[in-house]
């Protein structure tokens, strides 16, 4: 960590990582929690928060770095609740960005594709290595059955598999 001149003031700044938290969630007239919550907490919540303003595909990507954030200050359950809030959102991008939040981080909450269109696949986050754009509705669900039949102590080939090529339907 060091110190650079910034405005007429000195900063300090790391060089591996942020020093401040970026807040995609647009907007907001004021902290979502009471004042007597500790601010953490309120800057966790507002992260995952939609604002005023809100750039729909910059909030799916910020969940990214404000679900971690968030986890640390509110809890995971907390954050996991608030995720599955966000997939009725009105925008797909925030939708998809909460599904992949529970998805990589949230052990057994991948139900969320079986209802979520990814559509073209634009506003996945693929390049995170969540799931990748190219996976098709009817691919997510097999994989899924495939999982749930390992996790009950099935073999892997005791699910068949769908008809045609699962992973561009």
């Amino acid at each position: 960590m060091f110190l650079t001149r910034a405005g007429g003031v000195f900063r300090a700044v790391r060089d591996i990582w942020r020093t401040n938290i970026q807040v995609y969630s647009g907007k907001h007239a004021g902290f979502p929690l009471s004042p007597d919550r500790p601010l953490p907490e309120r800057i966790a919540s507002l992260l995952l928060t939609p604002g005023d303003e809100l750039n729909p595909s910059s909030f799916g990507v910020g969940l990214l770095h404000g679900s971690y954030f968030a986890a640390v200050h509110l809890g995971r359950w907390r954050v996991a609740n608030m995720l599955k809030a966000l997939l009725s959102n009105l925008h797909q991008a925030i939708r998809m960005g909460a599904c992949e939040e529970l998805t990589l981080h949230f052990r057994g909450q991948d139900e969320c594709w079986d209802t979520l269109d990814g559509g073209d696949g634009s506003d996945l986050r693929s390049r995170y290595g969540v799931i990748p754009p190219m996976v098709g509705r009817k691919g997510r669900r097999y994989i899924k059955r495939k999982r749930k039949t390992l996790r009950n102590g099935g073999a892997w080939r005791s699910v068949p598999s769908p008809k045609g090529n699962c992973w561009m339907n």
